[in-house]
């Protein structure tokens, strides 16, 4: 899960609110964070959701039971998590585009929104191709679909860098 959004979803310092009142929103994260043990209790305190389809397509199709629900999707996956170094923000979207169906599918607007310094709150450990800790995070992806990231924050409590995060809203992108 996303530093940034778990702002975005849980406080009301960034103006979601303002934005769109009334709206709850609520994140997705993949399956198998429902799978490990504590992680699971954390995403679900959260209010977090499965990212399958299934579920997106059930809070979608409810949304006229229960108004004004909406799903935080953070596009990304492994590739991005292994590129997340201090200072650059590289995306990989062309494999990303079944929540745009999805959201067309039920009729929903999308609205995008982009979190600047958000690879700069902890540090990966320097996993450059061809290095040790490269070749075990490639293991873990194409083992269980999802990395696990070697990383540090200021301290062995992993408290976050300190850096300025930046959240930008778009205008929403309305279905025609």
């Amino acid at each position: 899960i996303a530093y940034t959004s778990q702002l975005i979803a849980g406080c009301t310092g960034l103006g979601i609110e303002s934005h769109f009142p009334g709206l709850i929103v609520r994140g997705v994260t993949m399956p198998a964070a429902f799978l490990t043990p504590f992680f699971r209790d954390y995403v679900l305190a959260m209010g977090c959701l499965s990212c399958d389809r299934s579920s997106i397509r059930r809070i979608l199709s409810d949304r006229h039971h229960r108004l004004h629900q909406s799903l935080l999707v953070v596009v990304g996956g492994a590739e991005e998590s292994m590129l997340s170094h201090d200072g650059s923000a590289d995306l990989v979207l062309l494999k990303r585009r079944g929540f745009v169906r999805e959201a067309i599918r039920a009729g929903c607007d999308l609205v995008p929104i982009y979190n600047f310094n958000e690879n700069s709150i902890y540090r990966l450990v320097d996993n450059q191709p061809g290095s040790l800790v490269h070749r075990f995070e490639m293991a873990i992806k194409s083992f269980c679909g999802f990395t696990i990231l070697l990383f540090h924050g200021r301290n062995i409590f992993f408290t976050p860098y300190r850096t300025q995060l930046v959240s930008v809203v778009g205008t929403p992108i309305a279905r025609n």
